[in-house]
């Protein structure tokens, strides 16, 4: 069980550990890839990876 859910279709997988649709990620998928890449600067969590291309 995941407490608090899985957003944007993220999918619990183990206790407190989703996971995340293409273009999102962060520990309940909250966090929008694109989003991420045009508000800069954030902090991430050590094991979180972000791939922001040019547009």
């Amino acid at each position: 069980i995941c407490t608090p859910s899985c957003k944007n279709n993220g999918v619990c997988m183990a206790p407190n550990q989703c996971e995340c649709d293409d273009g999102f990620m962060g520990k309940t998928c909250e966090i929008e890839e694109e989003r991420l890449c045009l508000t800069a600067p954030i902090l991430l969590p050590s094991n979180a990876l972000a791939s922001c291309s040019p547009t």
